[in-house]
């Protein structure tokens, strides 16, 4: 209520009555606005920024690239920094982007750590850094003031008489948003290499000891576990979530689940032949039908990537596309991501260097563009088709025909992941350690 409205309602107040609500209603108001300004902390460095967090500056993530179609996009029309920063690791997979804050995932091969890095998205500046005791291969996820990790690589373990995918430590973990500082952490036996998703409250999560799990997001205690078999792992299949099903691809012994989160069950597992690249690409689910992607060993030592596409709600397989087959990924992974928008599957792959659209209904072939050896997902921004090659080489394409608009050299190898836009911006982030933000024209 306004001093004038104060006044007309209340004639009989004495004046200093007024004078007091007056002084009130400003001090609620410089309250507030010291409430809305928050001070992030380095963690390494023990420096203080003091950040302005913008409302709907990027609202995070609950899930690997936003959505359960991997088209991966910030809409914003604020001020946005160019900047190309240095983290100290590799990025595997997506940054998130969230009050402004850009939530960057770095690892450690050699050294076997990892950390996140907060990139103020205003100014190109690092706010705060937070050190782990092993890699990170999880995109950050947000939920109420926190950044939900996971940790774990993909050596196995030699300490348990069962095999177990994650050697060292293994936790699923949620950071304060605001100082980068350890809330609380779940351990686990195995690796916790894939996204979880965020659902009612809970973080769900599928990992390298072969178990299900969901905690409550605000406390980490454990709320259920479902076992997926003796020996049973996931690696970089980072599920899809559509309700309140959740789909992805495991191995050992390769096979293709839908879990319920409402009940915690296994909806239906399908036996898949795979010999890799199951349980590293992240599906998508497009209008019924969930997609995803596998490598087979051919007779002639070729590897062949197999795309399919099973109904949701059976896993009935619907169609099977064959992909050129190719020699033996050298890299850690033999699929990658897909990505589907207006009815058509995007599917590259390490193995044969060839980017094919796909009919997601029917599973027929539209077209195909040689992009060169990929690890990195299509996205899609300004109705155009984007990917990197894992030698930085850009493809700007017609998403329609595949028709080559434009490409250059980023000099960023992508991996596990697709390019980030922001507003008219692309962020392009890699195995080099890099993370750009540049106007997205410039291409």
């Amino acid at each position: 209520m306004s001093a004038k409205n104060i006044f007309q309602a209340r004639h009989a107040v004495a004046k200093f009555t007024v004078v007091m609500v007056l002084i009130a209603i400003i001090a609620v108001a410089v309250i507030g606005t010291v409430l809305t300004i928050r001070y992030y902390a380095n963690t390494n460095t023990n420096t203080m920024e003091l950040f302005q967090p913008t409302a709907n500056f990027g609202n995070g993530t609950w899930q690997f690239e936003e959505n359960n179609l991997h088209v991966y996009n910030y809409t914003w029309s604020g001020t946005v920094a160019a900047f190309n920063e240095t983290v100290n690791g590799t990025v595997i997979v997506p940054p998130t982007l969230c009050d402004g804050l850009l939530l960057v995932d770095i690892s450690n091969g050699t050294a076997m750590t990892g950390g996140v890095v907060a990139i103020n998205m205003q100014n190109g500046k690092t706010v705060w850094t937070t050190t782990v005791p092993n890699m990170m291969m999880s995109q950050p996820l947000t939920y109420d003031g926190l950044v939900i990790i996971g940790l774990g690589s993909n050596v196995y373990r030699n300490d348990t008489t069962e095999s177990v995918r994650g050697a060292g430590t293994n936790y699923v973990a949620a950071l304060n948003f605001s100082t980068g500082e350890t809330v609380w952490t779940f351990p686990t036996l195995g690796e916790d290499m894939p996204t979880p998703v965020i659902y009612n409250g809970l973080v769900v999560f599928a990992n390298g000891n072969g178990v299900v799990y969901a905690l409550n997001a605000s406390t980490g205690q454990e709320v259920s576990n479902t076992s997926l078999g003796a020996g049973a792992f996931v690696s970089m299949s980072s599920p899809a979530l559509v309700g309140d099903s959740m789909y992805f691809g495991q191995n050992d012994p390769y096979t293709f689940d839908c879990v319920n989160l409402t009940s915690g069950q296994i909806s239906w597992t399908i036996p898949i032949p795979a010999t890799g690249g199951l349980d590293d690409c992240s599906p998508v689910v497009w209008n019924g039908i969930v997609i995803t992607g596998f490598t087979a060993t051919l007779t002639n030592g070729l590897f062949e990537p197999v795309l399919i596409g099973m109904n949701a709600t059976n896993g009935q397989l619907l169609w099977q596309v064959d992909e050129n087959a190719g020699p033996q990924p050298s890299g850690g992974e033999w699929f990658t991501p897909v990505t589907v928008w207006n009815g058509i599957v995007y599917s590259d792959s390490p193995e044969n260097g060839t980017l094919y659209a796909v009919n997601a209904s029917s599973g027929a072939q539209l077209w195909t563009f040689p992009t060169g050896s990929a690890t990195c997902n299509a996205n899609i921004f300004d109705g155009y088709l984007w990917i990197v090659n894992s030698k930085g080489t850009l493809f700007v394409l017609d998403p329609a025909t595949g028709a080559l608009m434009n490409s250059t050299n980023v000099g960023v190898s992508v991996i596990d992941g697709n390019l980030v836009f922001v507003g008219q911006n692309v962020i392009i982030w890699g195995m080099n350690g890099q993370v750009i933000c540049i106007p997205a024209s410039d291409f």
